[in-house]
C-alpha cells in the first residue's frame, strides 16, 4: 500500500511539474483532460488537521492553523459528492460505526449548506438505526462550532515559530476543554481523535522547527521519532506522501552531475523503481523538447520555417517563439 501511495503520489507531482512547465513555455504542449467527477467534502474546516495529506500540507505552514482557527466555512455546492456513513467499513475494523471522523464530516457537509433544517438533511447520510443519535451529536456539535468561532486567536500568534507553537497549545487548550463541554469522552475519542492527535504533534514540530542549537540532520531524526509517538500508522502515511514534491525536488538538485544510470539507480534506492522509470521518462521528454528549441533557434532563417513545420505540433507553435526567447536568455 504504501508503494502505490508513493507512485501516486510522484505522478501527481510529475503531473504539477509538467503543467508548470508547459505554463512557462518550456515543454511540450499537450491535451488536457479533465475527469468531469466532483471531489468529496475534504473536512471539517474547523478542524486544526483532519487525516491525510491535507493535513500535512496544512501544517507546513506555521501560521495557517491559528490564523484559519475561526474562518467562516464555504457553503458546499449542491453537486458535490456526499459523505454517506459508511458503517460496514468501520465494524469491519472495530471502530465505532457512529463515533468517527466521518460523522464530523458528514455535519460540516450539511452545515456547509446552510440549511433551515440541518437535522433534516441526515437522512441522506446516515442509516436509520443511527440517525436519533446522530441528531443528537449534530446538535451538540452545532453548539461546539459556535463556541469555536468566538474564540480570539493574539494577531501576534503566528509571527515566530516559537510563538506559533505557545499561541496553538493555548488555542487547543481550550478547544480541548470546549470538546469536553460538550461531547463525552468517548465521543471526543471517536469524533476528534484524529485532529487531536496531529495537533499535537504540529505543536511539537513548531517547537523543534525554532531550535537553533540544533543540526537540521538532528531536527530531521528527533521530527521522525515524534510522528512514530504522535501519529497513527494512516497520518504517517499522509504526511510522507504530502511531502513528496518536496522531497523529489530536493533530490533532482543533488542529481544534477550525474548520468542517467546513476539518477536512475539513486531515485530507485529513494523512491522504488516504479517512480524512478516515469522520473527518468520526464527527463527524457524535457531533454528532447529542449533538443528541439535549440535546433530550431541556431537554424537559419529558411531551414527555421521548415523545423516550425516538421518539428512542432500546432499547439506547440503557439509556445515556440517564447520558448526561443528562454533558451536564449539562459545563463
Amino acid at each position: 500500500m504504501r508503494g502505490a501511495a508513493i507512485v501516486i503520489a510522484i505522478a501527481a507531482f510529475l503531473s504539477l511539474m509538467l503543467f508548470a512547465a508547459l505554463a512557462f513555455w518550456q515543454w511540450p504542449a499537450g491535451d488536457a483532460t479533465e475527469s468531469g467527477q466532483s471531489s468529496s467534502w475534504p473536512g471539517a474546516p474547523l478542524s486544526f488537521a483532519g487525516k491525510g495529506a491535507g493535513a500535512a500540507g496544512a501544517a507546513s505552514d506555521d501560521g495557517f492553523l491559528l490564523r484559519n482557527f475561526n474562518a467562516t466555512p464555504v457553503a458546499v455546492p449542491d453537486d458535490i459528492d456526499r459523505q454517506i456513513l459508511d458503517v460496514a467499513y468501520w465494524r469491519k475494523r472495530g471502530v465505532d460505526p457512529l463515533l468517527n471522523a466521518d460523522l464530523v464530516r458528514i455535519f460540516e457537509q450539511i452545515l456547509g449548506r446552510a440549511p433551515s433544517d440541518p437535522a433534516a438533511l441526515l437522512a441522506m447520510h446516515v442509516p436509520a438505526e443511527y440517525r436519533l443519535q446522530a441528531q443528537r451529536l449534530l446538535g451538540q456539535y452545532m453548539r461546539y462550532r459556535d463556541a469555536l468561532a468566538q474564540l480570539d486567536v493574539p494577531a501576534h500568534a503566528g509571527d515566530s515559530r516559537s510563538n506559533a507553537a505557545d499561541a496553538l497549545q493555548a488555542v487547543l487548550a481550550v478547544r480541548r476543554a470546549l470538546q469536553e463541554k460538550y461531547f463525552s469522552a468517548e465521543e471526543i475519542g471517536g469524533l476528534f481523535a484524529d485532529d487531536n492527535r496531529y495537533d499535537a504533534f504540529t505543536v511539537e514540530r513548531l517547537r523543534l522547527a525554532a531550535r537553533n542549537d540544533l543540526p537540521l540532520t538532528e531536527k530531521e531524526a528527533q521530527l521522525a521519532g515524534l510522528s512514530n509517538e504522535l501519529l497513527s500508522p494512516a497520518q504517517r502515511e499522509a504526511r510522507q506522501a504530502a511531502m513528496l514534491p518536496s522531497r523529489i525536488m530536493a533530490h533532482n538538485r543533488e542529481l544534477e552531475t550525474m548520468n542517467g544510470d546513476e539518477r536512475l539507480a539513486a531515485r530507485s534506492s529513494e523512491f522504488g523503481a516504479a517512480a524512478a522509470v516515469r522520473m527518468a521518462a520526464v527527463d527524457r521528454q524535457q531533454a528532447e523538447w529542449q533538443q528541439r528549441i535549440a535546433r530550431y533557434a541556431d537554424a537559419d532563417p529558411a531551414s527555421r520555417q521548415q523545423l516550425r513545420e516538421t518539428e512542432f505540433t500546432p499547439s506547440e507553435r503557439l509556445r515556440l517563439e517564447a520558448a526561443v526567447r528562454l533558451y536564449r536568455a539562459r545563463p
